[in-house]
Parts: C-alpha cells; structure tokens; sequence
C-alpha cells in the first residue's frame, strides 16, 4: 500500500525510491520496480538499473538481455554484488543451469534481484530443487503466502536432502499457517520437528504446542511445548515455549 500510494509523488527521497523499488519487485510487479530504481539510479548517479533491465529482459527470454547486462558493466564504476554478479553471467554468455545456481545464489543479491533469478531458474528448470525453493521461501518471507503454496506444491523434494527437506517442511508450514490451512500446516510442521536445526525443531514444535493449545488440549500442547523447549540450541520458540508451559497448569 505504502508502495502503491507514493511512488509516483513529486519529490521523493532516495530512501523511498528504494523502499518502493524493492516492494514492487518482491511482489513481481516489475513494472512500477522499474520506474523505481531508474529514479533512485538517477539521484544516484548509480547505474544498477540497467541490471535490473537486463534482469528483467533475460526473464523474459528477450533479445537485448546480453546487451543490457554488458552496458551496466560497462556504466557502472562501482563495486557490488551485482556487477560481480553480472560480470559472471557475462563469462558464461548467461547460459545459467542448476550446475552453476549455487555460484550465482552466493553471490548474495538481496530478494529485488534473487527473486527474479530464482523465478528465471523455477520456470526453465523445475526439476531443481534449489531454486525453487528458495523461490518459495523468498515469496514467504515477503508474505506472499499464496503464491508461494503454488509453488512449494511443485517443488522436487525428490532433489532434496535432509536438511533441504526440514527448511522446505518448516516455510511450507508457514505459509499454510498464514493462509489459515492449520490441519494441513501441522503436517508439516510435524516433519520438520525433529529437525537438527535448532530454530526448526523448536519453532515447529512451538506451533504445534500452540494449535493443541488453542484447542484446549492441553496434553498435546504440553508435549510439543516440551520439545520446543528442550531442543539443542536456544531460539526465539524455545523461549516462547517455555513461556507457554508456565501458564499450562
């Protein structure tokens, strides 16, 4: 709403281009992005723009991506994430697969850009796990729940391992939980409940304890809040579930 409503406003700060350029991409509203970071690139003598361009371009499966990639490079006198960034898709003429994701997703792009590239790599490699959920994940941290139910339902967990799985059970979970689907989220809550990840085991485990609660069944709830509690490794839902324990009588 804050994007929506200020962004076309005479005047603005380059703090608030930036703010309304990054809500506008997490919500792939490229558009309105766009005119964004092109009014907070010109306050800024920053040329970061045309990545996104490109960006946008080779997402699009557009001729001029390449060419729009090599005029940032070449604009931009900066050091960043993002010209190293395009400088390797460069080095591989941006013929980016599953093989070379993990080079790409440590170069470490905040989610403006990450979502475009996880987007890119979700629609011409669905078989990936990676990117995908990460994809996923990126659209539920920016609370976009139920685009992002659409895709953990394609996710190959087959790809996955352990881990991958417990962190994919826990942020699916979440986004069911946020939509209101609690029955279906606690089953995956329950899967990512013995996890060896210390905030995983002990926040599912927390919200398992909190449903029971809520239901007045208070045997449940005092078990899961119990393994939050205890989990190897103290977090945020440890705390929370050992605050619950003390008003379950």
């Amino acid at each position: 709403k804050f994007a929506n409503k200020s962004y076309l406003m005479e005047g603005l700060d380059t703090v608030s281009y930036n703010n309304a350029f990054f809500l506008f991409s997490v919500a792939e509203q490229y558009e309105q992005a766009q005119f964004c970071i092109n009014k907070w690139a010109a306050l800024n003598n920053n040329k970061t723009n045309i990545l996104y361009e490109g960006l946008l371009s080779m997402l699009a499966g557009k001729d001029n991506a390449k060419s729009k990639i090599v005029e940032y490079v070449e604009a931009e006198k900066s050091n960043s994430p993002e010209k190293d960034f395009a400088k390797y898709l460069l080095s591989v003429d941006l013929r980016i697969n599953p093989d070379n994701y993990d080079t790409i997703y440590n170069f470490g792009l905040t989610d403006a850009f990450s979502i475009i590239i996880n987007h890119y790599f979700f629609t011409k490699f669905p078989e990936a796990f990676s990117p995908a959920y990460n994809y996923a994940e990126g659209l539920t941290y920016n609370k976009r729940y139920a685009d992002a139910l659409k895709v953990y339902a394609k996710i190959n967990t087959a790809a996955a391992d352990e881990n991958d799985l417990e962190e994919y059970n826990f942020y699916y979970a979440w986004a069911l939980y946020n939509t209101g689907q609690f029955e279906v989220a606690n089953l995956h809550w329950e899967a990512a409940s013995t996890s060896t990840i210390p905030f995983i085991t002990s926040g599912a485990n927390y919200f398992l304890g909190k449903y029971y609660y809520m239901k007045g069944d208070n045997v449940n709830a005092r078990k899961y809040f119990l393994l939050g509690a205890n989990a190897v490794g103290k977090s945020k839902y440890s705390e929370f579930c050992s605050d619950y324990l003390s008003n379950i009588r």
